[in-house]
C-alpha cells in the first residue's frame, strides 16, 4: 500500500474552475462566551469529498454577524503550514461585511488532508461553540487510489494465522477470492489469556509470528513490515489491524512500575467501596468452593443454586461488609462536633433567617466529602451548622442541648437519604450478580463471578486496577470508571477479567508516560498498516482517540480508520464519527431480525436511490449518517449456521455484496465454520479452503462488488416480495445494472415461494449471467484437531447456464420492454445474479434525449421570450391558467393541484425531492405510472403563441421521454425541466435591472420572482380594454386575485410599483400601467377598483397618492424619466359627471398630475356612480358618498365617513346578525397620516421639478380663489404636520400639540389619523407612520420618530409583519378567519381583517424607516434590518408559491384566508433592500 509519511500540511495546487465545490452553513453559531472553547455543541456528521473546495456561509442578518469583529478560525492548516489540532487560523471573508452581502469564507485551497477538522467564530475575546467537519480518505492500492466502496475486507485472527512465513498461501487465496483489505487482529504479543485484544505488550510483536524465538523487538518489527509489503505488492492486498487504546493485558508488565496507568484506590478513590465489594465477593467464591455454606453447592447448575448463593450473600455477606459507611456520616463524630463548637460559643453571621428547612438547607449547603473515598468521608460543614441551628447563639447548657438535639435530627434525616439510596443500589447489585454468577464448578481458580479488578504487587503492596468491560445500554460518552459513574460498586459492568482499563485523564499531562507509550503504539501500527480498525471504541475517550489518530494521520495521511460502536444511539454513534473522522462504521448482515431488516441494511448503508435527481454544482454540506462497512459477519458474533440456517451465508452474501459502500466477512464465513471462532480458547489454525463452503461464489461476488464501485455503480434499489429479495446496482450515467436475486434463509421463515414472488420483473434487458447458485448443507460434520474447518456442503454454480434456477422472457408493460425472471429450483439460500441494460431501443432514444437536452436550441428558443412569456412559462395559477387556456394546473394523486399551472410548482417539488432523495414521492410515483404530466406541460403550451420554440423543444425531448423505461422517467423529467427553468430565470434575470442580475445577496432575486409571478397576461383582466389594449397587468396577490375584476387594484398596484416594476428594471410595463391608470382617472381620484377600465371605483383616497409616488419614483428612476409627464393619456372619463360626456379626450400626463392636485385643494364631494347594492351588497348609503376637503390653515386634506373606509384598512361588515353589516372596521376618516406624508412628498416633488422648469405648474387655486404655490403648501405641511400628529411623551406637553388627552393610552407616538370622528381612533397605534416616514423624513423630528419606531417594533412587530394594531387595544383581534359566522361582531366574517392580523407589506416601510431614522453605522442598521428579514428570506425559500405571504395571524401564524404570495408584499421587501444599497 502507498506508504508515504505525511508532512501534515497541504500543498497549494492550481484548481480548475469546475472543482467540486462544497458549502457549510455557519448558521447557529450565535453563542458566544469568555470561556475556553466549550465542547462541540453538535454531533452532525458533516463530510466533504476529499479534493472539493470548502466554503462557509452565513445569510446577511445571521445572529453572529451582530457581534463586532467577527472573525473565523478554523484549524485546516493553510498551504505550507503542518496539521496541528491546537492551531487554529483564521480565514477571511470574500467580502467584508456590509450588513447586506452573505458572509462567506472559503479555505484557500482543494482539501487533501483527510481526518476532522473544527471551526469556531470569534468576537474580540468571546468564541462561539466549536463545530466539526470530516474530510474522507483518498484510499490507495499500491499506489492506486481506489474507490472506497470498492473495499473488500476480510479479517483474520492473527494467532490462527500461525508463523509468518505460513501466510502466503492463506491472503494469495483471499486474494484470488476478491478481498482487498486484510483485517489482522493485534499482532502484539497477547496476554495471559490469549485473546489477541488482550495485549502484553504494546510495543511488542508477538514472537509466535516467527521460527526464530530470538529475534530482538526491531527485527520483528522490520520482518513484519517486509513481509507485509511484500504480500501487499504481490496479492494487491491492503492491511488493518485493530488498535487497543481502552485497555491492556492484566499482566502486562509495565503495569507494576506505572500503575498511575490504570484506575487504582489512590488516583480514584470513589473505587475503594467497590474494590471492598469486589473483594468480599471474591472471598465469598472460596467460602463456597470450601463448602462454608452447608446449603450451597460448589457445583453451581441452575437458578435455585444461584438464588441461595445471592440469599445467603444478602443475608450475611452484605450487613457484615457494612459499606453504608462509605456513604453515610458518622453521626456521634458530628455531634461531638458540633457540641464542641456550641460550648465553645463559636458564632457565624446569620445567613438563612428562621424561616427554612433546616434538614433542606444542611443537606443542600453544609455537607463536605473530603474525597478520600473512606468510611465516613462525609461531615458536616460546622459554619453552616451553627448559621442554621445555633441563631441566635444559645445562652445556656439547655439550649445548647435543644440544638444538638435539632442538630441531630437533620443528620439522621440526612443519613436517611443515603440509605434509602443505598437500598436502590443494593437492589441493582443483586439483579446484576443474578445474572453474572457462572455456571459450573466454583474452584480457587475458578471464582463464581469475574473480578473487577485486578491485583498487582509493586514491592509487596497490593494495588487493585479497575478491568475493563462494556456496559449493557450505557452512555458510551461517560467513562464508566470515573468518579461520574458508580458501575463498578453497582456490579453494572460486564468486566473482562484479563483486561485492565487505562486512566489517561484529561491530557498528555495528567498520565505522561502511558500517552507517550500508546502513541509510540499507534504510530508504529500507522507506518505499517494502511488503516486501523478502534477497538472498544465507545469506550475510549474521545479525546484520547483524536490525540492518536492525529499523529496516525501525521504518518499516514490517507488512513482508513474504522470502528464498531455499540452505543445503541444514532446520534451518538454520528458524534464519534465526527469527533474522530472515522471513515466507515462496521455494520453487520447478521444483526438483522428478519429478511425484510436485511434488505433495508443493504439500502440504508450506503448509495442514493436508483433514478434520483442531481444536486448540482455545489453541494450543501448536511448531516449525513456514517458511511458504513457492511460485514456479512464480524469476528466475534455468531454465525448462519449459529443464528439462521448454514444456507442463509450464500444468500446474505449476495445480497450485502451488492451494497452501495465497503463491505467485509471474516475468514471462516465462506468457508461455513460451525460456529464462532473462540478468540479466547482457540489455537487451531487456518487452512486453505480448497474451495469448498462457498468460496467460488464468493469470489464472484466480491469481485462484482469492487467492480460495481470503481464504475460508478452508484445507485441501489431493494425489491422484496416475502423472502425473495431482488437488488439492484445502477450507473446513472449509463445505466449499465446489476440485479441480484436471492432467497434468504432465516431459521424461521417460510420456505415456500408464491407465484407471485417467483415472478421477478426486471425493467432492463439481460446481456449476461454473473451468477447462478444455492447450497446444500451436508448433514455430516467431523471437526479437526489441528486445523479450523467448514460445514460439510456442496455448492451448486453456474455462470452461464441458468435454466436450472429460472425461466426468463422478454414482454412488454403499457408498451415498455421488461424482462421476466421466473424463479424454479430456487430454495432458501439460492442466489441469480446478472448484467442488464436498457433495450436497444431505449438506449438510442436516450442517447437522443441528451442530445436534445444539451444542444443550444432551448438556450435560443428561451432568448426569444420577454417577462411576460416567462410568468406563462413558469407560472399562472389554477385561476389564470383556466382563463387563459380553460384548464386547470396539474393534480397529482395523493398530493394535490399544483399552485401553478407552469414549470415552477414542477421546479419546487423537484427541488423538494432531492433534498432527502425522496423517490416515493407522489410527483415521481405520478411519472412513473404514466405520461399525464408529460402531455400537461406540452399541451398547455400550445396556447402561449410566444411559446411554441419551448413547446415543441419539450415535444421533442419527451418524445424520447415516454420511451425511457419507467422508472427513469422522473430522473430525466428533471433533467428536461431544470434546463428550461435555469436558461428561463436566467434569461428573466439577464432582462431585469443590474440590481437584480447582480445581487447583493440571494434575497434580492427571490423577491424578483414577485414582478414574474405577478405581472402577466390574462385575457379577462387586461390592464384596460381601451383605447388602447394593453393586456399586461399586474395582480394584486395570488390567487385570490388573480383574474377578472378583481386582479388588478390601483392601491394595490402603485404601493408595489416601485418594487415590482422600476428596482426591477420593467420600465415600459411601468409606464403601461401608470398611462393605463390616468387613463381611467376622474374626480381628481385614481381608480382603486380599475376592472380593465369597465366598472372601475373611485372609493379608495389612498390609491392616487401611492399612484403620484410612483410616477415621481417612475421620473426619478427610469432614465429619461421625466419624459412621461409629456407623454399623452387618453382620458376614458373626461368629465366628473355620469351623465357627462365620455368621448375620450387626450392630455398629457402632467395635466393629469395638475388636476389631481387642484382637485384636491378645492375639494372633492361626488357620489359613487351606480352607487348601492350593484357595486357594493354591504355599504350602507352613507358609504357612497365620496368627500375630501382641504384644510388651507394646515395644508391637510381630510376625507372619508364612518360608513365608508377610503384607505387600505377598507374592511367593510358583511355579517347581519352579529351586526358588523354595512360598517366599516377601520373607517379611518380625517388626515391619515400616510396619506400626508405622500402629499407632503408629491409637494416637494412637483415643487422642485417646477423650480428646474420640468413642470409647468407652480401653484394651485383654493376654494377660497387664493392661489397656493407649491412651496407654501408643502411648508404648511411642514409646520403644522408635528402639531397635528404627535403624541408627547409626558401629559404637560399637551397643550402644545393638538391632542385630546382623554383618547391617550399610548404616548410617544404619531397619531394613526387626525381628526377622525370617533376621536379616539386617532390615538390607535398601528403600523401606518412608517409609511410617511419613508417618503417624506423631513416631515418627522428624529428623536420623536425614533421614539415611534422604537414602540413599534417592540409592540407591532411580528415574524414576518406588522400587527395592524396595538395588542392593547381593545379592539385588538390578532387571528383573521372569513369562516367565523357568529353573533361576535369583532370576528363575524373576518371584520377584524386590519385590527390586530400581520400584515407583510408595512414591513418594508417600517424597515426603510427605521434604516433612515437610527444612529449607527450604514452596516450596522443594514445587518439590523436584514436580521429581521431572516424570516422572510427562509419563508420565500420554502414556499410552493415562491412568494411572501399578505398577511399572517398572531406571532406569524398561518392564515388560510391570506394569499401566499402577495405583490406588496414582496416588492416593499424589495425597496427596502434597494434603497439600503445605495
Amino acid at each position: 500500500t502507498r506508504r508515504t509519511r505525511s508532512t501534515g500540511c497541504e500543498e497549494l495546487s492550481m484548481s480548475a474552475s469546475d472543482l467540486p465545490l462544497s458549502s457549510i452553513s455557519l448558521e447557529g453559531l450565535d453563542k458566544f462566551g469568555v470561556d475556553d472553547l466549550a465542547r462541540p455543541h453538535s454531533s452532525n456528521l458533516l463530510n466533504v469529498p476529499n479534493g472539493s473546495k470548502l466554503r462557509f456561509e452565513l445569510a446577511a442578518g445571521s445572529s453572529a454577524l451582530g457581534e463586532k469583529d467577527l472573525k473565523f478560525y478554523c484549524n485546516y492548516p493553510p498551504p505550507g503550514v503542518p496539521f496541528d489540532r491546537t492551531k487554529y487560523h483564521e480565514y477571511s471573508p470574500k467580502i467584508s461585511y456590509d450588513g447586506l452581502r452573505d458572509w462567506v469564507v472559503e479555505l484557500p485551497q482543494p482539501l487533501k488532508l483527510a481526518g476532522f477538522y473544527q471551526f469556531y467564530l470569534q468576537s474580540g475575546a468571546k468564541k462561539s461553540e466549536i463545530r466539526t467537519f470530516n474530510i474522507q480518505p483518498t484510499i490507495y492500492l499500491n499506489d492506486q487510489p481506489i474507490h472506497p466502496d470498492a473495499i473488500v475486507k476480510q479479517t483474520f485472527l492473527t494467532k490462527c494465522l500461525g508463523e509468518l512465513d505460513h501466510w502466503g498461501p492463506l491472503l494469495e487465496e483471499a486474494h484470488k477470492t476478491g478481498y482487498n483489505l486484510i483485517h489482522l487482529t493485534p499482532v502484539q504479543q497477547s496476554g495471559r489469556s490469549g485473546s489477541g485484544y488482550s495485549i502484553y505488550d504494546q510495543l511488542s510483536v508477538s514472537s509466535k509470528l516467527f521460527k526464530d524465538q530470538k529475534l530482538s523487538e526491531p527485527e520483528k518489527m522490520k520482518k513484519l513490515e517486509e513481509a507485509l509489503g511484500k504480500f501487499s505488492r504481490n496479492f494487491n492486498l491492503m492491511f488493518m489491524t485493530d488498535v487497543v487504546w481502552n485497555h491492556t493485558a492484566d499482566n502486562t508488565p509495565w503495569l507494576v512500575d506505572h500503575p498511575e496507568s490504570g484506575y487504582n484506590p489512590e488516583n480514584s478513590p470513589h473505587l475503594k467501596v467497590a474494590v471492598a465489594l469486589d473483594d468480599a465477593l471474591l472471598q465469598f467464591s472460596d467460602e463456597i468452593s470450601e463448602g462454608k455454606y452447608p446449603y450451597v453447592h460448589a457445583d453451581i447448575r441452575n437458578e435455585n443454586d444461584v438464588s441461595q448463593i445471592l440469599s445467603i450473600f444478602s443475608k450475611q455477606i452484605w450487613p457484615k461488609l457494612k459499606l453504608w459507611e462509605y456513604f453515610v456520616m458518622d453521626v456521634p463524630a458530628q455531634i461531638q462536633n458540633f457540641e464542641k463548637a456550641l460550648q465553645e460559643k463559636k458564632t457565624v453571621a446569620d445567613k438563612y433567617g428562621r424561616d427554612i428547612n433546616a434538614m433542606e438547607t444542611l443537606h443542600r449547603d453544609g455537607i463536605l466529602n473530603d474525597g478520600s473515598g473512606d468510611r465516613f468521608s462525609k461531615s458536616v460543614d460546622i459554619q453552616v451548622a451553627l448559621s442554621i441551628f445555633n441563631s441566635p447563639p444559645a445562652q445556656s447548657q439547655l439550649e445548647i442541648d435543644d440544638r444538638v438535639e435539632k442538630f441531630k435530627k437533620a443528620i439522621d434525616e440526612i443519613n436517611l437519604i443515603y440509605y434509602r439510596q443505598l437500598d436502590l443500589d443494593f437492589a441493582k447489585i443483586v439483579h446484576n450478580l443474578q445474572y453474572r454468577i457462572r455456571r459450573g464448578v466454583v474452584t480457587h481458580h475458578r471464582k463464581m463471578l469475574e473480578s473487577y479488578f485486578t491485583r498487582i504487587n509493586k514491592g509487596g503492596k497490593i494495588i487493585p486496577l479497575a478491568n475493563n468491560g462494556w456496559i449493557w445500554g450505557g452512555n458510551s460518552l461517560v467513562n464508566f470508571a470515573s468518579s461520574e459513574s458508580k458501575a463498578y460498586f453497582l456490579r453494572d459492568v460486564i468486566v473482562w477479567e484479563d483486561t485492565v482499563k487505562l486512566r489517561y485523564g484529561n491530557g498528555p499531562q495528567d498520565n505522561p508516560w502511558l500517552w507517550d507509550h500508546m502513541r509510540k503504539y499507534t504510530e508504529w501500527s500507522a507506518s505499517v498498516f494502511s488503516g486501523l480498525r478502534i477497538d472498544n471504541c465507545h469506550s475510549t475517550p474521545i479525546h484520547v482517540a483524536q490525540y492518536m489518530l492525529d499523529f496516525a494521520r501525521k504518518i499516514r495521511g490517507n488512513l482508513y480508520v474504522i470502528a464498531e460502536l455499540f452505543t445503541g444511539d444514532p446520534k451518538i454513534d454520528e458524534h464519534f464519527v465526527a469527533q474522530l473522522g472515522l471513515s466507515s462504521l462496521i455494520r453487520e448482515g447478521m444483526a438483522a431480525t428478519d429478511p425484510w431488516d436485511l434488505g433495508r441494511y443493504a439500502h440504508r448503508f450506503g448509495g442514493k436511490a436508483v433514478g434520483s435527481t442531481s444536486s448540482g454544482h455545489v453541494k450543501h454540506v448536511t448531516a449525513a449518517p456514517p458511511a458504513a462497512i457492511f460485514m456479512d459477519c464480524t469476528h466475534d458474533n455468531e454465525t448462519p449456521h449459529q443464528k439462521r440456517t448454514a444456507v442463509d451465508a450464500l444468500s446474505s452474501a449476495a445480497l450485502i455484496s451488492m451494497a452501495a459502500c465497503a463491505i467485509g466477512s471474516t475468514k471462516g464465513y465462506d468457508e461455513l465454520f460451525p460456529k464462532t471462532i473462540d478468540l479466547v480458547n482457540e489455537h487451531r489454525k487456518y487452512t486453505l479452503s480448497g474451495q469448498k463452503g462457498i468460496v467460488r461464489a464468493k469470489t464472484i461476488l466480491n469481485k462484482l462488488h469492487s467492480e460495481m464501485a470503481e464504475k460508478g455503480f452508484s445507485e441501489i434499489h431493494v425489491h422484496q416480495q416475502e423472502n425473495v429479495i431482488c437488488i439492484q446496482r445502477h450507473n446513472p450515467e449509463s445505466h449499465e445494472a446489476v440485479f441480484m436475486i436471492v432467497f434468504t434463509g432465516f431459521r424461521d421463515q417460510s420456505h415456500h415461494i408464491s407465484d407471485h414472488a417467483r415472478r421477478v420483473v426486471i425493467p432492463a434487458k439481460i446481456t449476461e449471467n454473473i451468477i447462478a447458485s444455492r447450497l446444500n448443507v451436508l448433514s455430516n460434520f467431523n471437526d479437526h484437531e489441528h486445523h479450523l474447518i467448514g460445514l460439510e456442503s456442496e455448492l451448486t454454480l453456474s455462470q452461464t447456464d441458468l435454466g436450472d434456477f429460472c425461466h426468463i422472457s422478454e414482454e412488454l408493460q403499457h408498451g415498455i420492454p421488461v424482462t421476466v425472471v421466473n424463479l424454479k429450483n430456487f430454495p432458501p439460500g439460492s442466489v441469480l445474479g446478472f448484467r442488464a441494460h436498457l433495450f436497444s431501443n431505449q438506449l438510442a432514444v436516450r442517447d437522443q434525449f441528451l442530445q436534445d437536452l444539451n444542444s443550444p436550441r432551448i438556450f435560443d428558443e428561451i432568448s426569444r421570450i420577454n417577462l411576460t412569456d416567462v410568468n406563462a412559462l413558469l407560472f399562472k395559477c389554477d385561476d389564470e391558467e383556466r382563463v387563459s387556456t380553460g384548464h386547470d394546473s396539474y393534480n397529482i394523486p395523493d398530493f394535490g393541484k399544483l399552485v401553478y399551472s407552469g414549470l415552477a410548482s414542477f421546479i419546487f417539488n423537484l427541488k423538494e425531492i432531492r433534498k432527502s432523495d425522496n423517490m416515493g414521492h407522489p410527483l415521481f410515483n405520478n411519472l412513473r405510472n404514466g405520461d399525464w404530466a408529460l402531455d400537461y406541460i406540452v399541451n398547455r403550451l400550445k396556447s402561449y403563441p410566444n411559446l411554441k420554440g419551448v413547446e415543441e423543444w419539450f415535444r421533442k425531448v419527451f418524445e424520447n421521454l415516454r420511451k425511457f423505461p419507467r422508472h427513469l422517467i422522473p430522473k430525466y423529467f428533471d433533467m428536461a425541466l431544470t434546463r428550461v427553468y435555469d436558461a428561463t430565470i436566467k434569461h428573466a434575470y439577464e432582462l431585469m435591472s443590474n440590481f437584480i442580475s447582480h445581487p447583493i445577496n440571494p434575497f434580492v432575486q427571490q423577491l424578483s420572482w414577485g414582478s414574474l409571478e405577478m405581472l402577466g397576461r390574462v385575457p379577462n383582466a387586461p390592464l384596460i380594454f381601451a383605447p388602447k389594449l394593453i393586456e399586461t397587468s399586474p395582480a394584486a396577490g395570488l390567487p385570490h386575485f388573480s383574474s377578472g375584476f378583481m386582479r388588478c387594484w390601483g392601491r394595490d398596484t402603485f404601493i408595489s410599483f416601485r418594487g415590482l416594476m422600476l428596482i426591477t428594471g420593467r420600465h415600459q410595463e411601468a409606464k403601461d400601467v401608470i398611462l393605463g391608470f390616468a387613463s381611467c382617472s376622474r374626480h381628481g381620484l385614481i381608480p382603486n377598483l380599475l376592472d380593465s377600465g369597465n366598472s372601475s371605483r373611485f372609493n379608495a383616497r389612498d390609491a392616487t397618492w401611492f399612484f403620484l409616488q410612483a410616477v415621481q419614483d417612475y421620473v426619478s428612476m427610469v432614465p429619461n424619466g421625466k419624459s412621461i409627464l409629456q407623454d399623452e393619456v387618453t382620458r376614458r372619463f373626461p368629465t366628473d359627471s355620469q351623465d357627462g360626456d365620455q368621448t375620450p379626450v387626450k392630455m398629457k400626463l402632467e395635466d393629469l398630475v395638475q388636476e389631481i392636485l387642484q382637485k384636491h385643494a378645492r375639494g372633492i364631494h361626488f357620489r359613487e356612480w351606480n352607487a348601492g347594492t350593484k357595486i357594493d351588497a354591504n355599504m350602507t348609503d352613507n358609504g357612497f358618498n365620496i368627500d375630501i376637503r382641504f384644510d388651507e390653515e394646515t395644508g391637510l386634506i381630510f376625507g372619508g365617513n364612518e360608513n365608508n373606509c377610503g384607505t387600505w384598512m377598507d374592511k367593510m361588515g358583511e355579517h347581519a346578525r352579529s351586526g358588523n353589516k354595512g360598517i366599516p372596521a377601520t373607517p379611518r376618516d380625517g388626515a391619515d397620516v400616510e396619506i400626508i406624508g405622500l402629499l407632503k412628498s408629491t409637494l416637494r416633488w412637483v415643487s422642485t421639478l417646477n423650480k428646474a422648469g420640468d413642470y409647468k405648474y407652480s401653484s394651485v387655486k383654493l376654494a377660497s380663489g387664493k392661489d397656493l404655490t407649491f412651496a407654501e403648501w408643502n411648508e404648511k405641511i411642514q409646520r403644522n404636520f408635528e402639531k397635528c400628529f404627535w403624541v408627547p411623551t409626558v401629559p404637560t406637553e399637551d397643550s402644545n400639540f393638538q391632542v385630546e388627552t382623554k383618547f391617550v393610552h399610548r404616548r410617544g407616538i404619531y397619531k394613526d389619523t387626525f381628526q377622525s370622528a370617533h376621536g379616539w381612533t386617532d390615538y390607535q397605534l398601528r403600523p401606518n407612520v412608517p409609511i410617511a416616514m419613508s417618503v417624506a423624513p423631513e416631515l418627522f423630528q428624529k428623536e420623536r420618530a425614533l421614539s415611534y419606531l422604537k414602540l413599534a417594533e417592540e409592540v407591532l412587530l411580528g415574524p414576518l409583519g406588522m400587527a395592524t394594531l396595538d395588542p392593547k387595544d381593545s379592539n385588538y383581534r390578532p387571528n383573521y378567519d372569513m369562516s367565523i359566522d357568529s353573533d361576535d361582531r369583532m370576528l363575524s366574517k373576518g371584520w377584524n381583517y386590519h385590527q390586530g392580523p400581520e400584515w407583510v407589506w408595512v414591513i418594508g416601510y417600517f424597515l426603510r424607516a427605521k434604516f433612515q431614522f437610527e444612529e449607527g453605522s450604514k452596516q450596522d442598521r443594514a445587518h439590523r434590518i436584514s436580521a429581521i428579514l431572516m424570516r422572510h428570506r427562509k419563508h420565500i425559500t420554502e414556499s410552493p408559491w415562491w412568494g411572501i405571504a399578505e398577511l399572517t395571524n398572531q406571532n406569524g401564524a398561518e392564515c388560510y384566508y391570506s394569499c401566499p404570495t402577495q405583490a406588496w408584499s414582496m416588492s416593499c421587501i424589495l425597496d427596502c433592500l434597494y434603497d439600503m444599497s445605495r
